[in-house]
């Protein structure tokens, strides 16, 4: 049987992070290049609508309790990250998966972040392609060529690659 080739992405954002495991769980190694030298110290709630809520379960392989109480945005006090402030009877866990919560993006990252490959630090400057190949050129550190690229960012810009992949 032949190996997977592996998939690097460009972003450790939680894009990239939920598509890096979800990769993991088919058992295709992904490594991610991420421009900032350590992860990000996001110090806000964002909120999770139920179908990213169940996905992501799925993905980290914790229940809703263990998954709620590690994210939230009020664990610490012993809340369930609602949304609408007239549902405060909750206990730590979203009871209603119908209902967006809302999740503290740091910790959240940080969840998503266990066990991925991750290379901070590369800031990326060029992805040039010769055939199958493709060459990830960053600042200050060394060449990666692979067949498969998946390159995400928050503002696009004119002619920039989001997915290569030739056969």
């Amino acid at each position: 049987m032949r190996a997977l080739p592996k998939v690097h992405i460009v972003s450790a954002c939680i894009g990239g992070l939920t598509l890096a495991r979800c990769l993991r769980k088919k058992r295709i190694k992904a490594i991610i290049s991420e421009e900032n030298a350590s992860p990000a110290r996001h110090n806000y709630g964002i909120s999770l609508k139920p179908q990213a809520y169940r996905a992501l379960l799925n993905l980290v392989q914790l229940d809703e309790s263990t998954f709620c109480q590690q994210v939230v945005v009020d664990a610490t006090r012993g809340g369930g990250g609602q949304v609408n402030p007239r549902n405060l009877t909750r206990s730590s866990a979203p009871k209603d998966l119908s209902s967006p919560f809302r999740a503290h993006r740091r910790r959240l990252e940080a969840l998503l972040q266990e066990k991925l490959e991750i290379k901070w630090g590369h800031m990326l400057e060029d992805i040039t392609s010769y055939e199958s190949e493709h060459f990830l050129s960053f600042k200050k550190k060394d060449n990666i060529h692979t067949r498969f690229i998946i390159y995400l960012e928050s503002t696009p810009q004119s002619g920039s690659p989001y997915c290569l992949d030739h056969n």
